[in-house]
């Protein structure tokens, strides 16, 4: 699923060009080639990072999603108590390729 994240962060907002460039001119764009398959069994998780990623704490800087949203969502949702520890752990690990990138992005952009 990280895989696809780190797509989804550099590609996602194109996607709907790439697939327009490749219907009218019959070739797939490498980026859109390039996009891994994200797997039906990861979708819920999936959801749940895009859900929850607007609860970051604002601040100096991209913070990490608090477990106290992520434990809130799954109670508002109803996730199972087995299924919370595993909640937990896909969104950490989706928020820690989403901090990466966004501090790269960080370093690309003239500080003034």
């Amino acid at each position: 699923m990280s895989d696809c994240l780190r797509w989804w962060l550099e590609w996602g907002a194109q996607q709907a060009l790439l697939q327009a460039v490749e219907a009218e001119t019959g070739q797939c764009p490498a980026a859109l080639s390039a996009q891994p398959e994200l797997q039906p069994d990861s979708l819920r998780w999936w959801q749940a990072f895009h859900d929850l990623s607007p609860s970051r704490p604002a601040g100096w800087g991209p913070a990490p999603i608090p477990v106290s949203e992520i434990l809130a969502y799954a109670e508002l949702l109803g996730f199972d108590a087995a299924d919370r520890p595993f909640l937990l752990q896909m969104i950490r690990a989706c928020d820690a390729v989403w901090l990466a990138w966004q501090a790269e992005r960080d370093k690309e952009r003239p500080h003034e």
